[in-house]
C-alpha cells in the first residue's frame, strides 16, 4: 500500500492507567537511587524512589507477568561533606508527601496509604509518556 488515502487507524496495545486513578495503595518501599540529570555536572543526581505495593499484574509481550507499581522520584541533596539529605522547603515534593501522610521523616512513609494519580513525563526527544504516581498534597 502506498496510497495515503488507504491508511487506517489501528488500535494501540498501550496500557490505560486511568482505571487506576484514585485507587488507594500502601507505600511498600523507599530507596536511594541515582538518576540522569542534565542540570548537574556529573550528569546524575541522587533521588529517593518511593514505591507502592503492586497495583496490578500485567503481561509483557513475551507473556511474562510483570508487577505494576506506582512510584515517585524525589531529588535529594548532597552537602559539601558528601552527606545525603532532603530539602526542608515546604513546597518540595517530599515535604508535601510527608505532610500529607502525617510523618516526620522519610523512613516513616513506609506503610502509609497514598492515592494513585496518572502522571506524564517528558522524554529528551519531547515525547510524553504516562506513568502511575500518587498525589503528593
Amino acid at each position: 500500500m502506498s496510497n495515503i488515502e488507504d491508511l487506517k487507524a489501528i488500535e494501540s496495545g498501550g496500557l490505560d492507567f486511568s482505571e487506576f486513578e484514585g485507587t488507594k495503595k500502601v507505600i511498600e518501599n523507599l530507596e536511594i537511587v541515582e538518576v540522569p540529570s542534565s542540570f548537574h555536572d556529573s550528569g546524575k543526581v541522587k533521588a529517593l524512589k518511593v514505591v507502592t505495593e503492586t497495583v496490578a499484574t500485567i503481561q509483557d509481550k513475551e507473556g511474562k507477568d510483570v508487577e505494576l507499581k506506582a512510584s515517585e522520584l524525589v531529588n535529594l541533596k548532597v552537602d559539601k561533606d558528601g552527606n545525603i539529605g532532603y530539602s526542608t522547603n515546604p513546597k518540595g515534593k517530599l515535604q508535601k508527601l510527608m505532610k500529607k501522610c502525617k510523618v516526620e521523616k522519610p523512613a516513616d512513609l513506609k506503610g502509609k496509604q497514598v492515592t494513585l494519580k496518572v502522571r506524564e513525563s517528558k522524554a529528551p526527544d519531547g515525547s510524553t509518556r504516562e506513568f502511575l504516581g500518587f498525589y503528593l498534597e
